[in-house]
């Protein structure tokens, strides 16, 4: 099934961003730019909408209504959601902040 990647990927990539920007916080603020830390945010809610779509797609193409695509589907696009409350934070606070 094409599910599953927004099931078990979408959380871990939300995850990973989130992680990712920490990590490479320090490093953007000695080097003055911030745009690594939008590129992670950017690619990690880039494939949390993949994965969505994809598992929306499988849900529409059954003959039979499935609950576990939809609810994939739903997991996806709420963690999507959730990458851009976290890049949101990015955004409007300064990272170099001490």
């Amino acid at each position: 099934m094409k599910v599953w990647p927004a099931l078990l990927l979408a959380p871990l990539v939300a995850l990973g961003a989130n992680h990712l920007g920490y990590a490479l916080a320090a490093a953007a603020c000695v080097r003055g730019t911030e745009w690594w830390l939008h590129a992670t945010m950017a690619t990690g809610f880039a494939v949390c909408v993949l994965t969505s779509v994809v598992a929306w797609h499988e849900f529409r193409m059954r003959d039979r209504q499935e609950t576990l695509a939809l609810v994939a589907a739903w997991s996806g696009a709420f963690f999507a959601l959730v990458v851009v409350a976290m890049w949101a934070t990015r955004l409007f606070v300064d990272p170099c902040m001490h």
